[in-house]
């Protein structure tokens, strides 16, 4: 083994840490393949009772490899206008839509297509789907699928997984258009109504005791206003533009027994928000808890939704200096939001979410003392990870050409000085009568940014440290780290993604990646479970 070579920064050592280090024979972890211990007779090891954890779910996208539904129909793409023999891929000709997006009509040599599973290659469920609809007209099934036994509503389609699924409507009947198509996993037809949840998604989460559903919500890329803006639960797809219905995200957490962290759109009216919390007060279990948030990152000028916050603050002359205006709207903004769920909502259950950004002491203050809007918070937020120097361009030559194990070591001995940063976060917010500091966002950042961003090798080398078994271990004192400096709930992020160029976020890979071959979520359940009862 190839030693590292680790810099000033990284000398100090946390006993804990010297203890994870050296623990077995091989650096951080057990030789592949290896259970680290036997399961727990008796416990229901992904039950969340006591859980300290949470998870972002990943972007819904039918190019995604996250099973969501079992009706693979409510996660496809948007409709690709074609003709019905030939002609080009998207023709961009424009056809009328109904309010449930299904085509109302088509010209005579039109057709619309769309995509399924897409993006899991050979790696989604095969066999003999059910498609089922409402209406009169043809279907057509193309690349994975092949149509079989076809009645009035109903046809069967066996599935070979390799590359995905095209599905193309090509005659719809404007009196009787085709509407409320589902295409249903094998063995789901008579329980999807009821139980419309992927087994997989359901296994996984268990363990959560809060799901954020920024990603579902298209949170970074949304522009509802007016609560008629919001997705719908009978919108033909669940992965457009305006994201997933909350009705949706509320069953989810209802199914999984976990409490719903929302992100209210940047551009979000009064009125928005008081249905939101009309909703989730009818439809979330009493039982549960509801973390609001106003938008994600609006610190981080790289998004909309923070430069919306700058205009807005600089036009409101709330400071001569335009960053410190943008956070000074930001905290405004997000007390008159949370004022007015309050009266929809009993307090009781009612997380009202600052947040910031873990290594910016002084835009805390900011936020905070904004109003004295800390005394109108029940939990600060902060951006909990480690490792991000190893995707600084500076280091991506150093970097790229060290071992995966060895850049696991050096992440593993950036935890603590990271988390420090989060102890002076939770320092600041308490001055300001905030007591609770949870993680909206947490975990590895082993990802090249900057001129890095597009570095194959660099990306290769990263990608291979997240897969090393001892990435259980890393997470496993990760998360140990962050409740010793004093974090509460902690959302990992994110669920389920693919690897590459673009980080390694997933917990897991794609849904049918086993449990025990994921070393980040088998290092949160065992942090979980030795935590649940305390």
């Amino acid at each position: 083994m190839r030693p590292c070579a680790l810099t000033p920064l990284f000398i100090p050592m946390h006993t804990r840490l010297l203890s994870v280090l050296f623990a077995s024979a091989v650096v951080l972890g057990a030789l592949p393949g290896q259970s680290q211990r036997a399961p727990i007779e008796g416990i229901d090891e992904t039950a969340n009772f006591g859980s300290r954890v949470g998870v972002n779910m990943s972007e819904l996208a039918y190019w995604g490899p996250q099973l969501v539904f079992v009706d693979l129909f409510k996660s496809c793409a948007e409709w690709i206008p074609q003709k019905i023999v030939g002609g080009a891929w998207n023709t961009g000709e424009s056809f009328p839509v109904r309010n449930d997006g299904y085509p109302a009509s088509l010209a005579a040599d039109q057709a619309v297509a769309t995509l399924l599973a897409t993006g899991m290659g050979s790696r989604y469920t095969g066999g003999r789907y059910v498609c089922l609809y409402e209406g009169d007209g043809d279907f057509e099934f193309r690349w994975d699928a092949v149509a079989g036994a076809r009645s009035p509503g109903r046809i069967e389609v066996d599935v070979t997984p390799a590359q995905g699924i095209l599905l193309r409507i090509t005659r719809t009947n404007p009196s009787n258009p085709i509407r409320n198509v589902r295409f249903i996993l094998p063995g789901f037809e008579a329980t999807y109504r009821t139980q419309p949840f992927h087994p997989s998604i359901l296994e996984r989460w268990s363990l959560c005791k809060t799901i954020r559903f920024m990603d579902w919500q298209r949170t970074n890329s949304t522009y509802q206003s007016a609560w008629t803006d919001r997705a719908r639960p009978d919108y033909y797809t669940q992965q457009g533009v305006d994201g997933v219905a909350f009705e949706y995200m509320i069953d989810l957490c209802n199914a999984l027994s976990a409490d719903a962290w929302f992100c209210l759109p940047h551009l979000s009216t009064d009125g928005y928000a008081r249905e939101f919390a009309r909703l989730v007060q009818r439809r979330l279990r009493p039982d549960l808890n509801v973390y609001v948030e106003y938008s994600n990152e609006c610190w981080n000028s790289t998004f909309v939704q923070a430069r919306y916050c700058r205009e807005m603050g600089v036009a409101a002359n709330l400071s001569t200096d335009p960053y410190e205006a943008q956070l000074r709207y930001y905290s405004q903004r997000t007390v008159e939001l949370h004022r007015i769920c309050a009266q929809e909502l009993p307090r009781v259950r009612l997380r009202r979410v600052l947040a910031g950004q873990n290594v910016n002491t002084w835009a805390t203050g900011v936020i905070l003392d904004w109003r004295n809007a800390g005394r109108e918070a029940d939990v600060w937020a902060v951006n909990a990870y480690f490792g991000h120097a190893l995707g600084d361009p500076v280091n991506q030559t150093r970097v790229q050409n060290m071992e995966p194990l060895a850049i696991l070591v050096e992440a593993a001995l950036d935890v603590v000085p990271a988390l420090a940063f989060s102890a002076q976060q939770l320092a600041a917010a308490q001055q300001r009568g905030v007591t609770t500091m949870v993680a909206f966002e947490a975990g590895q950042h082993l990802v090249g940014y900057g001129s890095a961003a597009g570095n194959w090798r660099l990306s290769d080398k990263l990608t291979a440290t997240n897969r090393l078994p001892g990435m259980r271990q890393l997470y496993d004192y990760f998360l140990e780290e962050w409740k010793r400096v004093g974090g509460g709930l902690c959302c990992l992020y994110n669920s389920t993604s693919a690897y590459g160029l673009s980080g390694s976020w997933g917990m897991f890979e794609d849904s049918q990646q086993p449990l025990t071959a994921s070393p980040k979520f088998m290092g949160t359940l065992d942090f979980t479970l030795r935590h649940r009862y305390r």
